[in-house]
């Protein structure tokens, strides 16, 4: 999913925002794990999480990047979503990618909303929407 962003971007805080909505929802700090054969979901009180940043180029266009942020998770390792900023010479694009097992279509857009509320709060960019999918995005 993704969003185009407007303004001066402060990468710093992109994370610290990212942080903060990993902090404030327990299925963005879960994994699974099997025990007896049985599926168990583990939550986590803290979880190691890395903002991703990609330039578009001519040799890298966004859709290429898209298809490299997109890739399988390890059900163990949380969180299981990644978030990133693509930089474009026609603005930003914020990404993300969730696991379904964490959340629905639904609740993804909700995320990335409450994320540009968050953000905006802080003065550091506003957004358009709609949100959009990621391979829309790189259209």
């Amino acid at each position: 999913m993704g969003a185009k962003l407007e303004g001066e971007l402060d990468s710093r805080k992109m994370s610290e925002t990212s942080r903060k909505l990993i902090d404030r929802h327990e299925s963005l700090r879960t994994s699974f794990k099997v025990i007896d054969e049985q599926p168990v979901q583990e939550i986590h009180d803290d979880v190691e999480f890395e903002f991703e940043y990609y330039d578009v180029t001519d040799s890298q266009p966004a859709a290429s990047l898209i298809e490299d942020f997109i890739r399988p998770f390890d059900l163990s390792q949380a969180p299981l979503l990644r978030a990133g900023l693509m930089n474009a010479a026609k603005g930003h694009i914020f990404i993300i990618d969730m696991h379904h097992i964490i959340t629905d279509g639904t609740s993804m857009d909700l995320s990335v909303i409450e994320f540009m509320d968050l953000l905006c709060r802080r003065g550091t960019a506003s957004f358009k929407a709609p949100v959009q999918r990621l391979r829309q995005v790189a259209e």
